[in-house]
């Protein structure tokens, strides 16, 4: 800085750190800090991400809940799943678009490509943890371990399982799904839910 010059650096390490109380403070403000304590703890497990399901994360993330990802299947697997979590030009029709990502996500699983968008969404909540084995090869206590599981393109033996195994320990199941213009939710809250 030479003599005169009014532009000052700003040290980083100087600068206020944002902690859970500024983030959330409407959320406090809003259910208490208690609450917003529980939320903090839940963990979300999600299988086979869609749109619908990484619109649900999305709002749960920014809340400040940790998001789990189930999803082994490869990126291909999402070419017509639109996403506002995975990058546009992935699946472009552009030769060019089409040739850089190609060579950009080899190999990837879905869970492995949504990671850092994920992340990204809210750096508090820290790394989010993602599995890439196939939802038939997952025994159910690791389902059991969740509270929440939010499932989609399972089928219906898959989900009964699941759903059994989360709720057998307390946890919700919901299992959702977009059709185009169309969408459907199953939710099993559990036999001490009343309906």
């Amino acid at each position: 800085m030479t003599e005169g010059d009014s532009s000052k650096t700003v040290d980083a390490s100087s600068a206020p750190k944002r902690d859970e109380s500024d983030v959330y403070d409407r959320q406090i403000r809003l259910w208490g800090a208690d609450a917003q304590n529980k939320i903090g703890k839940t963990k979300v497990l999600y299988i086979h991400v869609t749109s619908v399901s990484a619109e649900i994360m999305k709002n749960l993330v920014l809340a400040g809940v940790q998001a789990s990802l189930c999803d082994g299947r490869p990126l291909e697997a999402m070419a017509d799943t639109p996403t506002s979590f995975l990058d546009p030009t992935l699946f472009s029709e552009n030769e060019k678009d089409s040739e850089n990502n190609q060579k950009r996500s080899k190999g990837q699983t879905v869970a492995q490509a949504m990671k850092p968008h994920i992340e990204e969404l809210n750096p508090l909540l820290g790394e989010c943890v993602i599995e890439n084995s196939l939802v038939e090869d997952l025994r159910d206590d690791f389902f059991a371990t969740y509270d929440i599981v939010i499932a989609s393109r399972v089928g219906i033996a898959q989900a009964t399982r699941i759903s059994q195994a989360v709720t057998s320990k307390g946890g919700k199941f919901y299992l959702v799904d977009c059709f185009g213009w169309y969408g459907g939710a199953i939710m099993d809250l559990g036999s001490q839910h009343l309906y």
